[in-house]
């Protein structure tokens, strides 16, 4: 499975090993993500519409990929045109049942971005991860407090 990471967060190794991946234009998601003040229905409902035209350029570039591998692989072995057409529209389908989306952040985003991805037919998911807690005590006597997140799989919502 490719998941694209819909999110404004680093990806962990352990993601990428499951299939999660970062599209060329983060930055670009990562604007659509963030809010500068305080949100309008009208702000999320443009910011959802923004996340959707990034989702479905990923889903385009990873269907052309794996159309682009099976035809390639088709002309090693020579076969008909109807075969090839057959290939094709089959590599396409697989591409979208092969591709899901890592959603995660505010709510007031999240539920609605959800909702939106779902009716247009894409597979959501948030990362599950343990969130392990270390306290260090500094020279001067303050306590600095870090979180480590461990991924431990992708929830399908």
């Amino acid at each position: 499975m490719r998941i694209l990471n819909l999110t404004q967060h680093a990806l962990t190794f352990e993601q990428e090993m499951e299939g999660a991946y970062t599209d060329h234009n983060h930055e670009g998601i990562k604007k659509a993500l963030t809010f500068t003040e305080m949100p309008t229905q009208d702000m999320v409902q443009e910011k959802v519409i923004a996340l959707l035209d990034y989702v479905h350029e990923a889903l385009l570039n990873f269907t052309q990929m794996r159309f682009q591998n099976a035809f390639e692989g088709l002309q090693d072995i020579g076969c008909s045109a109807e075969e090839a057409e057959e290939c094709g529209l089959s590599a396409m389908k697989d591409a979208e049942n092969d591709f899901a989306i890592m959603i995660g952040g505010a709510p007031y985003l999240m539920a609605p971005l959800e909702s939106a991805l779902k009716q247009c037919g894409f597979t959501v998911v948030y990362a599950y991860s343990e969130r392990i807690g270390k306290e260090h005590v500094k020279d001067d006597g303050t306590v600095l407090k870090s979180f480590e997140f461990k991924h431990l799989g992708f929830y399908e919502a």
